[in-house]
């Protein structure tokens, strides 16, 4: 999860859509350049906890979903799966 997002093929409209699925599962008040300010999928994960316990004072639970252990591609087709979606 050290690849930058650029690397991954991130670019302005899927970054974007990123930080609307973001907002929309976290229920958190991110900026537009979130993607971009913090560049690999590690240093957004731990800037997302961060948040999370600045808004709701507490750290976020680990739901099972196994993630933690997904490679940088399971992460970017998840997202880019989920930009289909929103399209269609």
């Amino acid at each position: 999860m050290d690849r930058p997002f650029q690397e991954l093929g991130f670019e302005s409209l899927t970054a974007v859509t990123l930080r609307k699925r973001l907002v929309a599962a976290l229920e958190l008040a991110l900026p537009v350049s979130v993607a971009f300010d913090y560049p690999t999928p590690q240093l957004l994960a731990e800037h997302l906890a961060d948040v999370h316990e600045e808004q709701f004072g507490t750290a976020p639970v680990d739901d099972g979903s196994g993630l933690d252990d997904a490679t940088d591609d399971e992460l970017f087709a998840l997202i880019d799966n989920g930009s289909s979606e929103e399209s269609s």
